[in-house]
């Protein structure tokens, strides 16, 4: 479910590529769910991508205040960041079945 890796110090540059495709990128804790720490989702992508901070040689590990404070400076209010992590990570919750 994990994408490639991702330098956490170069998420800026990722935002762009993604918003060149017309995407938005939101962070999340992906250790609230057994992963090893922040994570990155995309409009329209299932799964994440794993961030990782090369500086340190580590996972990168944002607290929630931090989290928060980068997804809002990108635009991206509580509701629509709720949208996009479960679009991405549970898209099949999402789906509507045709009997």
């Amino acid at each position: 479910m994990g994408g490639s890796v991702m330098d956490i110090n170069k998420i800026n540059h990722f935002v762009d590529k993604k918003k060149a495709e017309g995407k938005r990128v939101a962070l999340y804790d992906g250790a609230d769910i057994g992963l090893p720490g922040t994570v990155a989702v995309v409009d329209y992508e299932g799964g994440y991508y794993p961030c990782v901070d090369l500086e340190i040689g580590d996972c990168a590990n944002w607290n929630q205040e931090k989290i928060n404070a980068w997804n809002t400076n990108q635009g991206l209010d509580k509701n629509t960041v709720d949208m996009i992590i479960n679009q991405s990570m549970w898209p099949s919750h999402n789906k509507k079945e045709v009997a």
